[in-house]
């Protein structure tokens, strides 16, 4: 599958907003009142909001500043931070998780950071750009105009020189291979699972995603998290049923006997016994044999 990039004119423009907005919204706070200037108790909260921020924990940045903010509307030092780490955390969203679902979150994030500045152009800018990237994704007609029509009102001369672009199938299939040859799983599979949902005829994007969520077990398997090992292992072979006959056009049969042989490992390996005996029985049904496991593990066989 060959690999497509991202419109660079609307990344450059994403990248220089959101840097803008930051660094626009970020001035170093003053030192910290002490008890005796301090009755509305925000000295602590706004050093934990600090430490948050310089880890790059944006939520709990975001969650600290707000609280700030909550408890003394009036201070405009307070309000320019709480933007900045909106700002911050839309554009960690646009990124991870990504696709559909990460320019939702990075949308309702920006919209908060307007109700506290309205009318802050590079704001309003940045939350134009992620409209325009929810059109391009768009799978409905009235979603994409109603996208480009939001972002016009923001930013007209960004939303003029944006070419209209509805990605097809083959373009967002692209996007979601790049994201998980990068690593980045969980946007990849954000994009895949819109994708399915927009497009459930499309065998390539179930294919794509249920290797995907093997990736994603085999990945939760060596960090210990065998219950999210489970999940995606289950999620792998409920998309490779849909996909029967599995021919090798439809999907790879080595897929599929992948999918199930490290299902049924996972669930013996959390001693989940009578889980492992159905999900044997399920890959018979589909004509796969693990005479191996069933040595090994005589759990296997029935009680």
């Amino acid at each position: 599958m060959r690999i497509r990039r991202v419109h660079a004119r609307v990344l450059r423009l994403a990248c220089l907003a959101l840097s803008c907005a930051c660094v626009g919204g970020s001035a170093e706070p003053k030192d910290a009142p002490d008890a005796a200037s301090d009755p509305a108790g925000v000295a602590p909260i706004v050093a934990r909001a600090e430490a948050a921020t310089a880890s790059g924990d944006l939520d709990a940045s975001v969650a600290a500043w707000r609280e700030a903010y909550e408890r003394t509307p009036w201070n405009t030092r307070l309000a320019s931070s709480l933007v900045a780490a909106y700002v911050a955390r839309a554009e960690q969203e646009r990124t991870k998780p990504g696709g559909s679902k990460g320019l939702a979150l990075a949308e309702a994030d920006l919209r908060k950071a307007l109700l506290i500045a309205p009318k802050q152009p590079e704001v309003e800018r940045s939350l134009a750009i992620v409209l325009l990237e929810r059109a391009s994704l768009a799978a409905d007609d009235a979603d994409a105009d109603r996208f480009r029509s939001q972002a016009a009102a923001l930013a007209p001369e960004l939303a003029a020189q944006t070419p209209v672009l509805r990605l097809p199938v083959e373009r967002r299939l692209d996007i979601a291979f790049d994201l998980l040859e990068r690593g980045q799983l969980d946007a990849g599979i954000d994009q895949l699972q819109s994708l399915v949902r927009d497009y459930p005829q499309s065998t390539a994007a179930a294919k794509l995603l249920a290797q995907a969520w093997v990736r994603k077990g085999d990945l939760q398997t060596r960090r210990g998290d065998y219950a999210g090992a489970r999940q995606a292992y289950a999620s792998a072979v409920e998309l490779y049923a849909r996909l029967l006959p599995c021919d090798g056009t439809r999907c790879d049969p080595a897929d599929l006997e992948t999918a199930h042989r490290n299902r049924i490992s996972a669930l013996l390996d959390a001693a989940s016994f009578d889980e492992a005996r159905a999900a044997l029985a399920e890959a018979k049904g589909v004509g796969l044999r693990f005479d191996d496991l069933e040595r090994k593990w005589p759990e296997l066989e029935s009680p």
